[in-house]
């Protein structure tokens, strides 16, 4: 089994910080979680002067552990916006980059 991790980087919409951290932490993270291959989740905020400029203010970074990385993150998909993973008009779906990393071992 394969070992990734899928760094997704957003932003609030403008004006919505607070409703964006409360639904992304308290509510989103978990949403994902219950989605199979997925194991862990933590999220980042940018900070200092370089944080100041960031394309996206925020990063969330997911463990998954799966054979398929292409169909975990497919069924991520799918899920967004579903009973299961309601989205929050807090989050510039517009404005978000994902991409996944395959862990490689040390040597």
């Amino acid at each position: 089994m394969g070992r990734y991790k899928l760094l997704v980087m957003t932003n609030p919409t403008a004006g919505n910080d607070d409703a964006y951290n409360a639904w992304y932490s308290a509510q989103h993270l978990g949403d994902v979680l219950k989605i199979g291959d997925f194991v862990h989740a933590t999220r980042f905020k940018a900070v200092g002067s370089a944080g100041e400029t960031a394309k996206w203010r925020y990063c969330a970074i997911y463990e998954m552990e799966t054979d398929d990385v292409d169909a975990a993150i497919e069924r991520l998909g799918k899920a967004a916006g579903g009973p299961d993973m309601p989205m929050s008009d807090a989050i510039d779906l517009g404005d978000l980059y994902m991409v996944a990393y395959e862990e490689i071992p040390p040597v």
